[in-house]
């Protein structure tokens, strides 16, 4: 249904997903809650995700398993002031075959192998990241 990382994140988790379906994916995701002593909250004002190629991953960086590149994602807060040139990031995905997105990924219309989400370890990338 949706396209997103998890991050294992201080004490809890952070969902990684387009901004476009922020508000969709959490209340999808309220529907499940149930009596469960958990928050779920929208940190997208206080926290982004920064994606980075080649170079020096961060200390809390991530490596981004989806193809043969080297690719990382960090958390960062929005007062880091990092800069992030998405059309570099979105061009190298591009190349590899790497769709991402609501625009890309068509909800609810399509399953994961027909974007090759298992070639490209959908489910689980590494220990800390997973498409859901």
């Amino acid at each position: 249904m949706y396209d997103a990382f998890i991050y294992r994140h201080q004490d809890g988790f952070v969902l990684d997903c387009d901004r476009r379906v922020t508000g969709d994916f959490m209340f999808h995701l309220k529907q499940y809650k149930l009596r469960s002593k958990i928050e779920i909250m929208d940190e997208s004002a206080t926290m982004s995700i920064c994606a980075g190629w080649n170079g020096e991953a961060e200390d809390n960086a991530v490596k981004d398993e989806r193809c043969d590149w080297n690719m990382w994602r960090t958390i960062v807060t929005s007062t880091d002031g990092v800069s992030r040139d998405t059309d570099i990031y979105n061009t190298l995905r591009m190349i590899k075959g790497v769709p991402e997105g609501p625009v890309e990924i068509a909800r609810g219309k399509a399953i994961p192998m027909e974007y090759n989400l298992e070639l490209m370890n959908g489910g689980t990338l590494g220990p800390h990241l997973s498409y859901i």
